[in-house]
């Protein structure tokens, strides 16, 4: 299956991408992004008390590593180890029990519980 990478987002970013205002996230790449995967942003509270429970679902489009803007540019304009990528806005199912997200691809017909809520 095509990994779905969770990420916090700050409430401010979260509006943003939601409003459709801001389509494209800059990253460590510690998880490998690819595109073609899922990221999940989800909400999390500005002072670390935990997550809001609301997030969004996108498939990562184009991602540059620094490649394009050194060729472009000849300069360098993301941090060593940072990306950029494009969020492509997916039709998404949400899990009966934990309400997580997931891509449509996860789930064959009806209604639909995550692997991890029919483990408890």
């Amino acid at each position: 299956m095509t990994p779905i990478h969770e990420l916090k987002t700050l409430p401010y970013y979260f509006a943003l991408v939601k409003s459709g205002q801001k389509t494209f996230e800059i990253r460590h790449n510690d998880r490998q992004f690819n595109q073609g995967d899922y990221v999940r942003l989800r909400e999390c509270d500005p002072l670390f008390r935990g997550y809001s429970g609301r997030n969004l679902l996108f498939k990562i489009g184009f991602v540059d590593d620094n490649t394009g803007f050194e060729e472009m540019l000849g300069t360098s304009l993301l941090k060593k180890d940072y990306v950029v990528f494009s969020l492509i806005p997916t039709e998404s199912v949400t899990c009966e029990k934990c309400k997580r997200l997931f891509p449509p691809e996860y789930v064959i017909i009806g209604s639909w519980v995550c692997y991890e809520c029919k483990k408890l």
